[in-house]
């Protein structure tokens, strides 16, 4: 995870381009427009893609939740890119951002049962390239076209 002041900017070409309403109704259906997008564009197996889509339910659900704060007021920006052998999500809410320092470490004993900080984790594992822009309220993920199931998926 880094912070940027000059954040990624989508490259390649333009896959989805969204706004959404800060509703967490929505972010299922918007996950699974996601996943078979990428499939699609063959970014991402036909099955056993599950890292990465644990790593945008995530992003999302930062946003909605800790970002617009439940805000029906606000919006969620959705961009999904790729070029050649890579793809990119960014994820922008209305927020005031966040402070890593803030967030507990999850892989500390004492936060073993905490709730929270195990998103921001599981996206740092999951992708290859994690940014945020100084304001910590947008998230730029990035990672090479996966061709190979991850371990242990079984097909449908």
């Amino acid at each position: 995870m880094q912070f940027t002041e000059t954040p990624t900017q989508p490259f390649g070409r333009m896959l989805l381009d969204i706004t959404l309403e800060n509703n967490l109704g929505y972010k299922t259906p918007l996950v699974f427009r996601i996943m078979k997008l990428l499939r699609d564009h063959d970014y991402l197996p036909e099955y056993g893609g599950h890292m990465a889509e644990v790593a945008l339910e995530e992003a999302l659900c930062n946003a909605i939740i800790y970002g617009n704060r439940f805000d029906p007021n606000k919006k969620v920006h959705v961009q999904v890119f790729g070029e050649g052998t890579q793809f990119g999500i960014i994820i922008e809410d209305e927020g005031e951002g966040f402070n890593p320092e803030n967030v507990p470490d999850p892989t500390d004993p004492e936060n073993i049962y905490r709730e929270h900080g195990r998103g921001i984790l599981l996206m740092d594992h999951y992708m290859d390239h994690v940014e945020y822009n100084q304001r910590g309220n947008r998230i730029c993920m990035m990672r090479a076209r996966q061709t190979e199931p991850d371990p242990g998926a079984q097909p449908p």
